[in-house]
């Protein structure tokens, strides 16, 4: 007897993605890719390449090799960016010596001649040394999985195998009567390496960090003073445009030259915001032999032979006499700054911190006039940057802004029954009025 079969009803609506797909985890455990030569080969590459770029996925090396490879690794890709920028436009030097002599001048390093040291150096050059400094830090951060103060030991070595190389690159370049200060290029490795330290670890720290509060007041007119003085080159490049693109076409004619001096004016671009901001003061620009220009004097002067310093004004406009009252501005937001840190009660302690925010502002101008300025040899430039007394003026002017500050509670207290009293007066008339 046959009976006929009879398929079951598939179900209604059956979508595809609801189906029951095989597991592969059976074939994932059991599958694993040939190791052979090409494969390691790979690997070995990919490892090589993360340890070149100090790459936080690249593999952890003992402690010793980490002292060994940093600073033989900022030094090597240093020399590397300056033989890049350098060594195509290095005319009437030989290249080995024109890019040892660059990266020199990029740790603030003098170069010495039989006419005098040369220290007014570029300091854009230095953000290079900086920047490989801070990738080095952070690399060791993740290499040295330990205490904060493992690391800092480790990068405090590191320095110091930094500053030996950058005094044995100084004790062999000769660039004819050209040669480099021995004990300027290891003070300056040191300083280049803490400073790029401090930055990396401080971006690899967790949390944010922020500055002790006696030195947030400080830090605040530290920045009006780079923020005014490059507010100040802006205008004084469009003003003088002309005689800029002037000057450069005068000095350099072909492609290269004129690569090379738009490379040094971009390298000298801090050193003239600083510049600008001791305009800005009151006090001036020296320009060497006695000669100056600031907001209360007009003079001809003789400026070097650089482009961009077209824009220095040597007739100032009758506007310029009201900058210093600017840099008054500066010292209140300072002191406001500071109280909003650490806040002071009592006119004393009021004074107190004007004392100290004129103080840090002294040592700051110190520091900044040392850095942007500096000789060009002896004879007329034996001094080009800020005039002497920037650092007394602008702490003065500091000041007088954060004592504006301090008084302002005092004189809103002996303000207040006066405002009372006028409010009551004017009160008293409206309703004998409306009466």
């Amino acid at each position: 007897m046959v009976t006929d079969f009879q398929m079951p009803d598939a179900p209604k609506k059956q979508r595809l993605g609801r189906l029951k797909r095989p597991s592969l985890g059976r074939f994932r455990r059991t599958w694993r890719p040939r190791k052979n030569g090409s494969w390691r080969l790979r690997r070995r590459a990919v490892a090589g390449m993360r340890i070149a770029t100090l790459s936080r996925k690249s593999p952890t090396l003992p402690h010793w090799a980490v002292l060994l490879l940093v600073p033989i690794w900022v030094a090597a890709v240093g020399l590397g960016v300056f033989a890049l920028l350098v060594g195509p436009l290095a005319a009437g030097l030989p290249t080995g010596a024109a890019i040892s002599l660059s990266w020199l001048i990029s740790h603030h390093t003098a170069v010495l001649t039989p006419d005098g040291a040369i220290t007014l150096l570029p300091l854009g050059a230095a953000l290079v040394p900086i920047l490989l400094w801070r990738r080095a830090a952070r690399w060791v951060s993740v290499q040295v999985a330990g205490k904060p103060a493992i690391v800092r030991r480790t990068l405090a070595l590191a320095a110091s195998g930094y500053a030996a190389i950058t005094f044995g690159v100084a004790a062999i370049t000769r660039a004819g009567d050209l040669r480099a200060s021995l004990i300027l290029a290891v003070v300056g490795a040191l300083v280049v390496a803490c400073v790029g330290c401090w930055w990396g670890l401080r971006r690899a720290a967790p949390g944010k960090v922020r500055l002790p509060n006696g030195f947030a007041g400080a830090a605040t007119a530290a920045a009006w003073f780079v923020l005014v003085g490059a507010a100040l080159l802006v205008i004084a490049v469009i003003a003088n445009f002309g005689e800029i693109s002037a000057a450069r076409a005068g000095v350099a004619q072909s492609a290269p030259e004129v690569a090379a001096v738009l490379l040094l004016e971009l390298a000298y671009l801090p050193n003239l915001i600083i510049w600008a901001a001791a305009y800005a003061t009151g006090a001036g620009i020296a320009l060497g032999a006695g000669q100056s220009v600031s907001p209360y004097t007009s003079s001809d002067v003789v400026l070097p032979d650089l482009p961009i310093l077209a824009a220095v004004p040597v007739t100032s406009p009758a506007w310029s006499a009201m900058l210093p009252l600017i840099m008054i501005v500066g010292g209140w937001l300072a002191a406001v700054a500071a109280q909003r840190r650490a806040q002071v009660v009592g006119l004393g302690h009021r004074f107190i911190r004007v004392g100290m925010l004129a103080g840090m502002t002294f040592v700051f101008w110190f520091a900044a006039r040392v850095l942007a300025g500096g000789s060009l040899g002896e004879g007329r430039l034996d001094w080009v940057g800020p005039a002497a007394g920037t650092g007394f003026i602008a702490a003065v002017l500091i000041a007088a802004g954060a004592t504006v500050w301090a008084l302002m509670p005092a004189l809103a207290s002996d303000a207040r029954p006066v405002a009372v009293d006028l409010r009551n007066r004017v009160k008293d008339r409206r309703s004998k009025q409306n009466a």
